[in-house]
């Protein structure tokens, strides 16, 4: 019983200490699922007790999930780390490339050391085996050679990556037309555009559009350009009205229609959208001030002024409560945290009583058992004792009613009613007169130790006639005999023992022979 307690308290022990490797093991298995999860787990981790192999992969899960903490240690730091995780994670390892990644992300966005990014990328492709990372072997690859100025070799990169399938939606079509521009190819890059679009029309209406309509401009191509912004009409939401009208009010501007472009900025202000409205506001001041009406410029500076802040304050408002509202849950969410571990340490502490209340209750049920089986011993050897002096007296009793039997006999056979009844069995008809009952009730008393007076004592209620039946049934008088005696059937010889038995108040499981043969 003690082993078992033990163990069990091991248990709850080893239950309640998580060590650093279950919390590392459970960000594995987390990795991709929660991030939050992930951070949660990390911070968890004792990192002044951690062995070589936990430290190796708290620093690589750490690393991983937030650049920021790589950019906040020190170049030192950074090398000693990369060169440990060089000599653990040798070329072929799951995460070779994860490991060498660092580095040069490190390199490119805290030493801005170009020339040597692109070296380690040149070195690390051979290490990008799976999809995810070639997609980010690739990604670094153009906007390393876009920030050393080779622009074509950064356009090859992202068409490799878009040939490959290595990207999705409307980020590589996006960032080709770019590039495309930024070359001075505005047909390329339209058709990148509408690409992206196609790919993603999420972002049509505020970035991919504008870019397309600000192309076409630049070619001069206005009945394009007017038919490209009638298309996008088609697609717009109701809420996306506003952009509609400023559009529509730049191309005018750019077409130097300014009174058509007024036209559609004063559209564009009487909708709810107040960024829009702003920078209608401000185009409109552009006009005004063109026109050198400098009363009219100001006015309107101040309206797109006004209309910014006042929308700009809503959102600020709008934030303040998204954050109080998070910070809320969040604390609702510590809070349970912490009532659940108190529920943990209230559910161990209410076990280990249990345990402590069920190991006493285990040792008093031994303990009792031992005393019931000593007790059940000792009255086991007074039971022996008194069954032997019981069976001798049984003996003795036996021995006693065999000599009475035999003295019964001898005076059943010298007393004249019994001759009279074993004479007349062939009769039909048995005549007893007053004496010859009188002499066997004498006899019964004689033999039965006052037979007929217990009876008497025992049940008042009973008739003379029926102390007479009760010795007949005494010694055994067998149904034909009753009959003749009492000249009626064998039936009513049942149902007059019957009447007797409820008339004694004898139960329901007995029968009148066997209670007057019990009676001595």
């Amino acid at each position: 019983m003690k082993k078992l307690l033990y163990l069990f308290l091991t248990c709850l022990l080893l239950a309640g200490c998580r060590d650093n490797r279950y919390y590392l093991d459970k960000v594995e298995a987390l990795w991709s699922v929660d991030y939050d999860s992930v951070m949660d787990c990390l911070q968890k981790v004792d990192s002044a007790s951690m062995t070589s192999d936990e430290w190796l992969d708290y620093h690589y899960f750490r690393m991983r999930a937030s650049f920021g903490y790589l950019m906040s240690m020190e170049k030192n730091q950074v090398d000693s780390i990369i060169r440990v995780f060089k000599e653990h994670y040798p070329m072929g390892h799951e995460r070779a490339f994860d490991s060498r990644l660092l580095e040069v992300v490190y390199t490119y966005n805290r030493l801005n050391e170009f020339r040597k990014v692109d070296s380690l990328l040149d070195i690390l492709g051979s290490y990008a085996l799976l999809p995810k990372d070639s997609s980010r072997w690739y990604s670094y690859k153009y906007q390393t050679k876009w920030r050393l100025d080779e622009k074509d070799s950064s356009l090859h990169y992202i068409q490799e990556a878009i040939r490959l399938g290595l990207w999705k939606g409307s980020f590589a079509h996006e960032r080709q037309a770019y590039v495309y521009r930024m070359m001075s190819q505005p047909d390329s890059a339209i058709a990148s555009y509408l690409k992206a679009m196609e790919q993603d029309t999420t972002q049509q209406l505020f970035t991919l559009d504008r870019q397309v309509m600000d192309l076409l401009l630049e070619l001069k191509d206005v009945r394009k350009a007017l038919e490209y912004l009638e298309e996008t009409r088609k697609r717009m939401r109701r809420s996306d009205i506003p952009y509609y009208n400023l559009c529509k009010g730049d191309f005018w501007l750019k077409m130097h229609q300014p009174d058509s472009a007024m036209k559609y900025y004063q559209i564009a202000t009487e909708t709810g959208d107040g960024f829009m409205a702003s920078q209608a506001y401000e185009r409109m001041g552009w006009i005004a001030e063109d026109r050198q009406s400098d009363e009219g410029a100001f006015r309107m500076y101040h309206n797109a002024q006004r209309v910014w802040n006042d929308t700009y304050f809503a959102l600020n408002n709008k934030k303040d409560t998204h954050d109080f509202e998070a910070l809320k849950i969040q604390n609702q969410l510590n809070e349970l945290k912490v009532e659940r571990q108190r529920h943990v340490i209230l559910i161990l502490g209410m076990a280990l009583l249990l345990m402590t209340l069920v190991g006493g209750l285990v040792f008093y049920l031994f303990h009792r058992k031992r005393i019931y089986e000593r007790n059940r011993l000792m009255q086991e050897n007074v039971m022996l004792k008194q069954q032997e002096e019981l069976s001798s007296l049984r003996e003795k009793q036996a021995l006693t009613r065999e000599k009475a039997g035999r003295i019964r006999e001898e005076l059943f056979k010298r007393i004249r009613v019994y001759e009279k009844l074993s004479d007349a069995e062939d009769e039909k008809h048995i005549q007893l007169s007053d004496a010859d009952w009188k002499e066997l009730q004498q006899m019964l008393d004689s033999g039965y130790d006052g037979f007929t007076e217990k009876l008497r004592s025992a049940f008042p209620s009973l008739s003379e006639k029926d102390i007479n039946f009760c010795c007949l049934v005494k010694i055994n008088m067998s149904i034909q005999n009753l009959t003749d005696i009492y000249c009626i059937g064998k039936n009513s010889v049942s149902r007059k023992k019957l009447r007797l038995k409820e008339k004694m108040g004898i139960g329901e499981g007995d029968t009148l022979d066997a209670f007057l043969d019990r009676m001595e």
